[in-house]
């Protein structure tokens, strides 16, 4: 059965991060998860499907990359964000590493929104990743 909105799980270590990420994302229609424990985002995005996973590079010192990883072995097929506020080369490379769909600068939430709209058209429909993780 498909969700009637999109769902997202939102890793950040910050809470203003997560409840602004959330605002933002519940106005255009989706239903947010949030985590800040890589434990607790762990077990909840192996544990259950979701459209579209944004997570923060940054994450207690980089464990946001991790968590892809972990989600790419999960879901290999989910559309997965990775932001970060921090100015540096490296968090580009890092996140195309770790197998990131896109990467977007915080804190422009338009450049992620867009991110989110753009992906969200071509990613497997969730029955369809829930399916392929199934076999």
């Amino acid at each position: 059965m498909q969700p009637t909105k999109n769902r997202v799980l939102c890793l950040s270590d910050r809470a203003d991060t997560c409840e602004a990420l959330t605002a933002w994302l519940a106005r255009r229609g989706y239903e947010v998860v949030t985590a800040q424990s890589l434990v607790t985002a762990i077990l909840v995005a192996c544990g259950q499907v979701f459209s579209l996973y944004v997570l923060d590079v940054e994450f207690w010192g980089g464990a946001g990359t991790r968590l892809c990883e972990s989600i790419r072995e999960c879901d290999p097929l989910a559309p997965i964000i990775l932001f970060s506020s921090a100015d540096k080369p490296s968090a580009l490379r890092e996140a195309l590493e770790a197998d990131a769909t896109r990467y977007v600068h915080e804190p422009d939430p338009e450049r992620l929104i867009e991110a989110l709209q753009g992906i969200a058209f071509g990613a497997a429909s969730e029955s369809e990743r829930a399916a392929f993780a199934r076999h």
